[in-house]
């Protein structure tokens, strides 16, 4: 499945962005604040402010975890070319972030909204649907600098208290989908390490997961949590459609083990489903204060594209939705659908929709 979140490419755009320019200066790719899985090296503090590096072919997580950072440039001597580019970024400490995001939310009084991306998605393209030679393209489809600036435009003025401010989370991508999917694992483990660690110095938050975003989401929480979010997006979902239901039908499999894929168990799926639910932050009457949204399109190629391989297939709750008459009883109210089919999508595949206009209205409508 050929999921990148800014926009799926063919094999004619990966031809051409794989022409190496060499570049002679730094440039900047996204100002904004970001979370990243990946491995950061050389670490340095020119005139207080902390610096490093990653690069889009490191495939190992941080050690201690995942890390705030921000202004992502590309390096000068770094090959302009998908896989092999070289960044550098300013780390954030979490004590900054509750500021930094008030300062660049249009109420002043901003809650982060943490996005993780899906599969095959290369820093570059994550942040700006990045082609050779050009600035940051805020255009382009289901990108985090598209993100940005739609946030801004379509803040809405009649909820002068609301206003969320998109985080993007990236984590190591490899290109092929079982890879990736162990990779999801790993980065789970670092993503996990930092929001039980910010729970209190960001306690008001939601979170956005896109396609195989969810699949870290899946692995973060299959052992417990210590974190709420207020909301939770589940976009395109490429994960099992029965996570939420008393009895699940399906599980780790002999064809998907065989694929070198890693997949939850049965009894890991009802306990992945129990767990995303008691994620939802609780209001002063102990109920929830809002709800696990499913957003999901039977139209979406991408998705209806993977499951005709018998090795991959399963049916996927970002296609189906959840299954309502089957739903845990106490999720009834709290975990629904948002069914997408007809929605606007400028990607041919029907697949990155979740930085639509219509799909941030539909975020900011439900901020709490």
């Amino acid at each position: 499945m050929n999921c990148r979140l800014c926009t799926s490419k063919d094999v004619t755009t990966r031809a051409i962005d794989s022409r190496s320019t060499e570049l002679t200066k730094e440039r900047t790719i996204y100002e904004g604040l970001v979370v990243s899985c990946i491995n950061i090296t050389d670490i340095t503090v020119t005139e207080g402010i902390k610096t490093c590096k990653f690069k889009s072919t490191d495939d190992t997580t941080y050690k201690d975890g995942a890390v705030f950072l921000k202004n992502i440039r590309l390096t000068g001597r770094s090959a302009d070319k998908y896989g092999q580019r070289e960044f550098l970024a300013d780390v954030v400490d979490v004590e900054e972030v509750p500021k930094i995001i008030d300062d660049n939310t249009a109420s002043g009084k901003g809650k982060p909204l943490f996005c993780i991306h899906g599969f095959n998605n290369e820093p570059g393209y994550a942040f700006d649907g990045y082609r050779p030679n050009d600035i940051e393209d805020e255009s382009m489809t289901g990108s985090y600098n598209q993100a940005r600036k739609r946030f801004a435009e379509l803040f809405q003025d009649d909820k002068p208290e609301a206003g969320y401010y998109p985080v993007p989370v990236v984590w190591p991508n490899s290109g092929d989908y079982g890879d990736d999917t162990e990779l999801a694992n790993k980065s789970a483990k670092a993503l996990k390490q930092l929001i039980e660690m910010i729970e209190v110095t960001i306690p008001d938050k939601s979170l956005l997961c896109h396609s195989m975003g969810n699949k870290i989401l899946c692995y973060a929480v299959k052992d417990g949590i210590t974190c709420n979010f207020e909301n939770i997006f589940m976009v395109a979902a490429d994960v099992d459609d029965d996570i939420f239901n008393g009895n699940t039908e399906t599980g780790d499999t002999w064809p998907r083990r065989l694929r070198g894929f890693k997949f939850l168990t049965k009894k890991e799926k009802l306990q992945v489903g129990e767990n995303i639910y008691s994620m939802l932050a609780e209001d002063s009457h102990g109920k929830p204060k809002g709800k696990v949204f499913v957003c999901h399109s039977n139209r979406d190629r991408a998705l209806i594209g993977s499951s005709t391989f018998a090795m991959n297939y399963f049916n996927r709750l970002g296609r189906d939705g959840v299954i309502e008459d089957k739903l845990v009883e106490k999720f009834k109210q709290y975990v629904v659908n948002f069914d997408c089919v007809g929605k606007k999508c400028e990607d041919s595949k029907l697949h990155s929709y979740q930085f639509e206009e219509w799909a941030i209205n539909f975020y900011e409508s439900k901020y709490v």
